[in-house]
């Protein structure tokens, strides 16, 4: 832990730095510090029977049979990493009415809460930015939203579940005047957000951003996801990610919402972490469509240690994607190991997922990953 604090000597000159991190997490983790916590002390674990303030899993779930339970349209697990307390929000303090909060997708609310903490920590007062507007940009990592599955008492707002007001609407309630978007890429929806957050800082040549908020989200309020992931064999049986076990069956899902404040600026030691550098690429044509691809996630590891001016010998530690399946580890582990092993080492590297402990956070989960290895 003291080597992972310490770190590499920061980069010259202007940084694209993280300034603020705000979590709505399970287990124990109520704020960024008891979340970095819960990992240094041993790891923690949120997997639970799906509440039935949820939905009741006898009548969607048989665990006896996977075989029976795909075959007649239901879940094969019932366990989850879950999260405490979607169903509260403050809507006077953000000046939303009590009709418009019932009816917004609770995305929507948490993503509030979690982008307040995050400006308040990068130095911004909600009062303030609603009197007068900031140039900051707002973007979303989601792999997308259940809210429309759900049965509505209140269907009153229009925009209240639609996925492109997830971002919007974190604009609209701060008086955010910078880009905006919702961005769905699965899985690395959460990191991919945090990239085009930090393109958007870099790009300073005719409007440039004051700073901006990258989050990524999860919530699960629905069985249906639950069930067209078992009918894909994509769950596991056992109900939980086991990452690089021999074990491994499949991953299990995860909810919850974190996010970053980044800006430009010198290197302080009040900074959470750096953005020294981060690439996206994608597979091309692979084996088939979900597969994924060692090569390309090599190149894409590659590019982002040019860009961070870095080598693999200096890095500490290396925050895998893991979700606990057969395909995609051994893909993975075996890309980040020709490039780990292309040089000798003075230490080992630490090799970490939080699926494990978390679930899977599906758009949410690389933002999570990444928060975790800030200190």
């Amino acid at each position: 832990l003291a080597s992972m604090q310490r770190g590499a000597p920061p980069p010259k000159g202007e940084t694209v730095s993280i300034s603020g991190i705000a979590t709505f997490l399970g287990g124990d983790s109520k704020d960024y510090q008891s979340y970095w916590l819960m990992f240094a002390k041993g790891g923690g674990d949120t997997f639970v029977e799906v509440p039935f303030s949820r939905w009741d899993h006898n009548v969607y779930c048989l665990v006896d049979d996977m075989q029976a339970a795909m075959a007649t349209g239901r879940s094969y697990t019932k366990h989850q990493g879950f999260v405490d307390g979607i169903e509260f929000f403050d809507s006077k303090f953000f000046g939303i009415s009590t009709q418009e909060a019932k009816a917004m997708d609770p995305n929507q609310r948490k993503l509030l809460e979690v982008t307040y903490e995050a400006l308040a920590m990068g130095g911004h007062d909600l009062k303030t930015l609603q009197r007068t507007p900031a140039h900051i940009g707002a973007f979303v990592g989601t792999s997308g939203t259940e809210w429309s599955m759900v049965p509505h008492a209140n269907d009153a707002a229009g925009c209240g579940g639609h996925e492109a007001i997830l971002s919007n609407r974190l604009n609209f309630a701060m008086n955010l005047k910078g880009a905006s978007q919702t961005i769905n890429t699965a899985c690395s929806a959460g990191l991919v957000a945090m990239h085009t957050g930090k393109l958007h800082l870099k790009y300073k040549d005719f409007d440039p951003l004051e700073a901006v908020v990258c989050l990524g989200i999860n919530l699960a309020y629905s069985p249906m996801p639950f069930i067209g992931c078992c009918g894909g064999g994509m769950l596991s049986y056992k109900g939980r990610s086991f990452t690089f076990d021999t074990g491994a069956d499949g991953y299990g899902r995860g909810e919850g919402c974190s996010g970053v404040y980044m800006r430009n600026a010198e290197y302080s030691p009040s900074m959470f972490a750096i953005c020294a550098g981060s690439q996206a690429n994608q597979d091309g044509r692979s084996a088939s469509i979900t597969a994924p691809n060692g090569p390309s996630q090599e190149k894409c590891i590659k590019a982002a240690f040019r860009e961070a001016k870095l080598k693999p010998p200096e890095v500490d530690c290396f925050e895998c994607h893991g979700t606990g399946t057969a395909l995609g580890d051994p893909i993975e582990v075996g890309a980040f190991r020709r490039i780990y092993n292309a040089a000798a080492r003075d230490h080992s590297l630490m090799v970490t997922t939080s699926k494990t402990n978390l679930g899977h956070l599906e758009g949410g989960a690389g933002m999570a990953g990444f928060i975790k290895c800030c200190r």
